[in-house]
């Protein structure tokens, strides 16, 4: 006979994890759009301010794929954890585990 089914912690931890992670990009889009509006509105023209311009999308670029790949990892594994679990396995424990990290 099975141990009793409790909720997969692991999973829980994942899903506040995303959360996290929106948060996290959200940030960071509002950051870099501000920036891109000001320079593309004429707040700083020079061949410098054209340079920092190029650099700054190339940056947003590369920081909105990591938070893309950042998401779709989270996603991945959420889909491949149960909501439950037997009890007294590391997934049921993993509240207790991670704090003791």
């Amino acid at each position: 006979m099975g141990e009793e089914k409790v909720p997969n912690q692991y999973r829980s931890a994942l899903v506040a994890g995303r959360s996290s992670a929106d948060g996290r990009a959200e940030r960071i889009r509002e950051a870099l759009n501000a920036a891109t509006l000001a320079l593309q509105g004429g707040a700083w023209e020079s061949p410098t301010a054209r340079e920092f311009g190029r650099t700054l999308a190339g940056h947003r670029r590369t920081l909105q794929s990591a938070a893309t790949d950042e998401r779709d990892i989270i996603d991945a594994e959420v889909a491949k954890q149960p909501e439950e679990v037997e009890e007294g396995t590391w997934r049921a424990n993993f509240a207790k585990l991670r704090h003791n990290i």
